[in-house]
């Protein structure tokens, strides 16, 4: 079962901020505070998804899509993509991120690996919404 959080307060409930908790843990890719307090100010935009996914009825999946704000940027993002579930749960979160992509009239996303998993983990969890294309890397640069 897949839920959009759209209520602030609901990250407030321990499930919930415990599947956060668990989903940005090693502060990847930013720290949960941090996550927390942007995500209280963004929930109710409709440019922002927060997909949770339950299975055997505890939270095990999230995902966070957040549509362009400008041309610069001409599809949307998945910024966060986190599964400790099954993989029907996993595909079940993937086909509604597309879905929601989809219904904002997209039809493409971009997906970044912040994760430190290995790039063939997250072709695998979206091969099923279409060709999956590597087109560049990320790179980090500390000062």
């Amino acid at each position: 079962m897949i839920i959009h959080l759209r209520n602030p307060e609901a990250l407030s409930l321990q499930p919930v901020r415990d599947l956060f908790a668990r989903a940005f843990a090693d502060d990847k890719p930013i720290p949960l505070d941090v996550f927390l307090a942007e995500a209280t100010r963004y929930l109710p935009d409709p440019r922002f998804a927060s997909l949770l996914g339950r299975e055997d009825n505890i939270y095990k999946a999230l995902a966070v899509v957040i549509l362009p704000g400008s041309p610069m940027f001409p599809l949307p993002q998945v910024y966060h993509f986190y599964n400790e579930g099954s993989v029907k749960l996993r595909n079940t979160l993937t086909d509604a991120v597309v879905e929601w992509v989809k219904g904002q009239g997209y039809n493409g996303l971009h997906v970044a690996n912040w994760s430190g998993a290995a790039d063939k983990a997250w072709e695998r969890a979206f091969r099923r919404a279409g060709q999956v294309e590597k087109v560049g890397s990320v790179f980090r640069i500390d000062f």
